[in-house]
């Protein structure tokens, strides 16, 4: 693993099926932790057996919810045939879905600026109602804060 710079590896049986699968979690926790000797060890005694696995149809955001409610990082994906497709990685889909917020928020940004220019060109001689509707758009557009995420709570006005 560590000369291919990867964290898991599947293992398969004689038909090639997924049998389970040996992460770098594996080796820290059930060797590492337990006081075992590596060498003492087979991958057999310490993969995880008959991993959940999706199917290549699978949303990209019910793979997700899967891994995050089982705790794992690693979801082997299989074609409708029960071949192996690959292996769905949580940290590479954050990056993913985090590098497509930033073009999201990027996009945003230009119309939050001319919601600026259109508020500014209003003023405070429009009904206060058209004022709180542009204040309200440029808020939701500039995306959730921090502390937005991590109370779950809206940022207060």
């Amino acid at each position: 693993m560590a000369a291919k710079r990867e964290d898991c590896v599947l293992v398969t049986d004689d038909d090639d099926r997924i049998a389970g699968i040996f992460t770098a979690k594996d080796l820290a926790f059930r060797v590492v932790g337990a006081g075992l000797k590596a060498g003492s060890v087979t991958i057999a005694d310490i993969m995880t057996k008959n991993p959940l696995c999706a199917r290549t149809d699978t949303s990209a955001t019910d793979a997700l919810d899967l891994m995050v409610r089982k705790g794992f990082r690693h979801l082997p994906v299989m074609d409708e045939n029960q071949d192996i497709s690959g292996v769905l990685d949580i940290t590479k889909c954050f990056y993913d879905a985090m590098e497509k917020l930033e073009r999201a928020y990027s996009s945003s940004r230009k119309l939050y600026d001319a919601l600026e220019g259109v508020q500014s060109e209003l003023g405070t001689s429009q009904p206060q109602q058209i004022i709180q509707y542009v204040e309200a758009l440029r808020s939701k557009m500039s995306g959730p804060t921090l502390e937005s995420v991590l109370t779950g709570m809206p940022p207060l006005p």
